[in-house]
């Protein structure tokens, strides 16, 4: 790949979730394969680890069209200076380089500049995430006619899922045949790596004393819209001894979640691990008995956590709604709940629990499916095919 072709993008997040994640593992991976990236963004921890990498750009403003209210009246004063800044730091790119891709998730980000990327000539292709429905219904529908006003422009959209595709087709002008779905993806682990850490997570079990119980996980941010409550009252209601809950994660809502485990007098059965490392986080979920994905939640893009546990081996149990379809076959690869519902989801992780051979059967076929459809080298060759297609 010719080092004269730049990748501009902006990420405007103070957090990494699964978005954030998905555009910085195919960034490093273009980033390997000649293209010289351009990175506008306020995020310090990416900015310590890409500095010597990338060409950082620090991000002076922050757009939010699908906030509060007082964030629509900032975008509107702000709007023109971020136009100015985004026009000078592109024209900047222009003369650098041979050509100019801009690949980027960020929602309000799009909208306002999308016209002027194209006045540019610069090639754009949307990373479209989640669905777009939820947020429209926001702030009069303002990003709804932005949003159809500038479908028009990108080359390309990107999404995650079919049912973030569908969103977007539904409310917008975009050709389908302008889109295509490349599923996120993670790094595989073989069963030599799969064994080792099994082999580390009983270690951590005999440091947690619970050598003899059997584990249900949860990862994911502690926010209202991840319904870890649901998961907690459904656990307080089996009628188990040798079961332990695992919640891995940070977030609003952590001591919310404490103070309810000990309501429900079963703080003693619940671990709160803070966020860890892939490693460690892998290690956990390779002793998991149970993973539960408990949100049902209208904005969620994918669920990447689910695809770590089936890489994993654990047996999944998920809401099933959204793109959740798309990863989990009901009774093949997992067991769906009826969403917002704790007894139901008691009665399926004890149904789990109890019979080795179906829970067997749910994690050997996840742990297939994760390895066919979600790899890492799959979302990346992908990415890096769809950019050549369109230089």
């Amino acid at each position: 790949m010719s080092p004269k072709i730049g990748i501009f993008s902006i990420l405007d997040s103070p957090a990494l979730g699964g978005a954030e994640r998905y555009l910085l593992s195919n960034l490093e991976f273009l980033s390997q394969q000649g293209f010289k990236i351009s990175l506008a963004t306020r995020n310090q921890e990416i900015k310590n680890k890409y500095f010597k990498k990338w060409n950082l750009i620090n991000l002076p403003y922050r757009l939010d069209l699908i906030g509060n209210k007082k964030g629509v009246v900032k975008f509107f004063l702000q709007a023109p200076l971020a136009i100015i800044w985004l026009i000078r730091i592109l024209t900047n790119l222009k003369k650098q380089h041979q050509q100019v891709i801009v690949y980027t998730p960020g929602f309000t980000e799009r909208l306002i500049f999308s016209p002027f990327i194209k006045l540019l000539g610069l090639k754009l292709i949307w990373l479209e995430y989640g669905p777009v429905e939820a947020v429209f219904k926001r702030n009069f529908g303002l990003s709804k006619i932005l949003y159809q006003a500038t479908s028009f422009f990108p080359d390309h959209v990107i999404t995650i899922s079919k049912h973030s595709q569908q969103s977007m087709l539904n409310h917008s002008f975009v050709n389908k045949a302008k889109t295509s779905i490349i599923y996120p993806g993670i790094p595989k682990i073989s069963l030599t790596q799969l064994k080792t850490l099994q082999k580390k997570g009983l270690e951590w079990k005999r440091k947690h004393a619970i050598e003899s119980k059997k584990i249900i996980t949860f990862v994911g941010r502690l926010a209202i819209e991840k319904e870890v409550d649901i998961l907690i009252n459904a656990f307080s209601k089996l009628i188990l001894k040798n079961v332990q809950l695992i919640i891995i994660g940070s977030g609003p809502e952590k001591k919310v979640y404490q103070k309810l485990t000990k309501h429900l007098k079963i703080s003693n059965k619940v671990i709160f691990v803070d966020y860890v490392s892939e490693t460690q986080k892998n290690i956990i979920l390779s002793i998991s008995d149970v993973f539960v994905f408990p949100s049902a939640w209208e904005m969620e893009g994918f669920g990447v956590t689910t695809i770590e546990a089936m890489m994993a081996g654990a047996a999944i149990i998920s809401t099933g709604s959204g793109p959740q379809k798309e990863i989990i076959i009901d009774q093949k690869t997992g067991l769906f709940f009826r969403k917002g519902n704790s007894d139901d989801l008691s009665l399926k992780i004890k149904k789990l629990l109890s019979n080795k051979n179906l829970n067997k059967k749910l994690a050997i076929n996840g742990r297939k499916k994760a390895l066919t459809d979600f790899t890492q080298t799959q979302m990346r060759q992908r990415t890096l095919e769809l950019l050549q297609y369109h230089l």
